[in-house]
C-alpha cells in the first residue's frame, strides 16, 4: 500500500519520519514492532499463525566494494521495490537496517502457506539484476519465525528470524531457512565466548601444552609441538576446536598468535637456561598470520628478546593455508626461511594435496595426518601410499613427522616406512611445561615406565 504525505513539519510527518527508513521509505524497525505487536494481539484472540520473515541481503557488501556505496545503496532500492510488489495487503514489508528486510505475515493458517509465500517471495531473485552495467545473481539468506512455535512476543520472533536468515546467508542456501531456538542459543553462546576470547589474554587465561615429538629410531625427543588452551574461570578448559575457528573469525587469532609467539619463545629460553639449549618448539600459524605484514618482525623481536637461536622456532601451516593466498604465503614462507626458521607443512594428505605445494614452499619438514596413521595398520593400499608419500619428501629434502601414533604396532609401521619423528598418545598426551623436563632429562628414555624409550623399537 502507498504511504500517505503529510506536510513538512506537521506531528504526522514527524511521526513517519521515526517509523520509516529515509532511504527506502519503508516501515522501519520501530513500526515492525508496532504492526508485529498488533498481529500478535488478534492471533491470540482468533487462534491463527502470525509469521515473520527476514530477508538478509549478504550480496550488498560485496556490491559496495565493487560500485562503491551508491551501487550498494542502489541494490537496496531496487530490493525494496521488488518486494513491495510481493507484499499482500495485509502484510507490512519493513526495511530494519544492516540489508536487513523483514515481512510480518498476520493471519496466516498453518506452516504450509508460510512456506509457498516465502517461496514465492524468493522466486523475485531469480534469474539476474542488472547494476551499473553489471550483472548480479542475489541468493538472499531467508528465515522464518512464527507464532507461536517460535515465540509469543516480537523480541523473539525477531531474533530468531534474523539467526535463521543469517545462517541461510552464510550458507548460499537459495531456500528458506525455519528458525531454530538452538541457534539463536548458540549464536548468544558465540557471542558471550568472542567477549571472553577478547579479555582472555589480558586475564592470563590462555596457557601452552607441549606434546613431545619423538625420533622415530631411537625414541629420543627431538622436540615439541605448542598447543594451546584456554582456562576458562567458568567454563574451564575450552577446547582449541571451540574457541580457534572463533579466533579467526573475529580476527582475534592476530594478537592470540603474538602472545603463542612469546610465549614459546619464553618456555625455550627458560629451558636452555635449565641445560636445555637444544629444545626445540613448533608453533601453530592461521592464514590470517601469513598475511600480515608484521609477522616477521613479531617472529624477529621474540627471538631477539629472548635470545632463542632461530633453528630452534618451527612454524606450522596446514595445507588448507599453504594455499589460501598462495603469493602471500609464498612472501611470507621464505622471510621466515631466510630469517632460519624452520617450516612444517601440517596435516599433509587431508585437502588437495599437491606435489606441488613440497617445491614450491620452502619447508623442511612434512606432518602426515593421523588419518594416515590409523589406515596404515590394516590397509594394504594406505601403506603404499603412505610410503610413496614419504619417498617423495626425502626426495625433496624433509623430514617427516608421522602424527597420533597411539600404538605399537604403528610406531613399528610408521618407522619402517620412512618416517623420521612421531608424534602421539603413544609416547604422551600435550603436557603443561611444568611436566615436560622429565622427557628432556632423559632424552632417551622418553616415557618412565617403559611406554617408550631407547628400546621402543626393539
Amino acid at each position: 500500500m502507498t504511504e500517505k504525505t503529510f506536510p513538512a513539519g506537521t506531528s504526522e510527518e514527524l511521526a513517519r519520519r521515526v517509523h520509516h527508513d529515509s532511504f527506502t521509505g519503508l516501515p522501519n524497525r520501530f513500526l515492525l514492532a508496532d504492526r508485529l505487536e498488533v498481529a500478535l494481539a488478534q492471533a491470540r484472540r482468533h487462534d491463527n499463525l502470525v509469521a515473520l520473515v527476514v530477508i538478509d541481503l549478504n550480496k550488498s557488501t560485496e556490491v559496495r566494494a565493487a560500485l562503491g556505496l551508491d551501487g550498494g545503496d542502489e541494490l537496496t532500492r531496487m530490493v525494496s521495490e521488488h518486494l513491495q510488489v510481493f507484499a499482500r495487503k495485509s502484510d507490512t514489508l519493513t526495511y530494519i537496517g544492516s540489508d536487513l528486510f523483514a515481512v510480518v505475515m498476520p493471519r496466516v493458517r498453518d506452516l504450509a502457506q508460510i512456506l509457498g509465500l516465502t517461496t514465492r517471495l524468493m522466486k523475485l531473485f531469480d534469474g539476474a539484476w542488472e547494476l551499473a552495467g553489471q550483472s548480479l545473481h542475489l541468493t538472499p539468506g531467508v528465515g522464518i519465525s512464527y507464532f507461536p512455535e517460535n515465540g509469543e512476543d516480537v523480541s523473539e520472533l525477531l531474533a530468531h528470524a534474523v539467526t535463521a536468515a543469517s545462517r541461510a546467508a552464510q550458507q548460499g542456501d537459495s531456500q528458506p531457512h525455519l528458525a531454530d531456538p538452538v541457534w539463536h542459543v548458540e549464536a548468544r553462546r558465540r557471542l558471550a565466548l568472542e567477549a571472553d576470547l577478547r579479555r582472555a589474554i589480558e586475564r592470563e587465561e590462555l596457557t601452552l601444552f607441549y606434546q613431545p615429538q619423538v625420533n622415530a629410531a631411537s625414541g629420543c625427543v627431538s622436540g615439541f609441538e605448542a598447543l594451546i588452551r584456554w582456562r576458562h574461570p567458568e567454563r574451564g578448559m575450552v577446547a582449541p576446536n571451540d574457541f580457534i575457528p572463533l579466533a579467526e573469525e573475529t580476527h582475534l587469532i592476530l594478537p592470540i598468535g603474538v602472545w603463542v609467539l612469546e610465549e614459546a619463545c619464553r618456555q625455550l629460553a627458560q629451558w636452555r637456561d635449565a641445560g636445555f639449549a637444544e629444545a626445540r618448539v613448533a608453533v601453530n600459524l592461521a592464514a590470517e598470520q601469513l598475511a600480515d605484514e608484521g609477522l616477521v618482525d613479531v617472529v624477529k623481536d621474540a627471538l631477539s628478546r629472548h635470545g632463542i637461536e632461530c633453528g630452534r622456532l618451527e612454524v606450522e601451516i596446514t595445507e588448507r593455508t599453504a594455499i589460501a593466498d598462495e603469493p602471500t604465503t609464498a612472501r611470507a614462507l621464505e622471510q621466515l626461511h631466510a630469517l632460519g626458521v624452520r617450516i612444517t607443512l601440517d596435516d599433509f594428505g587431508t585437502g588437495y594435496s599437491s606435489a606441488l605445494l613440497l617445491v614450491q614452499y620452502p619447508f623442511d619438514t612434512l606432518k602426515i595426518d593421523r588419518s594416515f596413521v590409523m589406515r596404515v595398520v590394516n590397509g594394504v593400499k594406505e601403506r603404499m601410499v603412505t610410503a610413496a608419500i614419504i619417498e617423495l619428501a626425502h626426495a625433496a629434502g624433509m623430514t617427516v613427522v608421522a602424527e597420533g601414533v597411539e600404538t605399537r604396532e604403528q610406531l613399528h609401521l610408521m618407522h619402517e616406512l620412512g618416517a623420521d619423528e612421531v608424534q602421539g598418545y603413544f609416547f604422551s598426551r600435550p603436557l603443561p611445561a611444568s611436566e615436560c623436563e622429565p622427557f628432556l632429562l632423559g632424552r632417551c628414555d622418553v616415557a618412565r615406565g617403559g611406554t617408550a624409550s631407547s628400546t621402543a623399537l626393539a
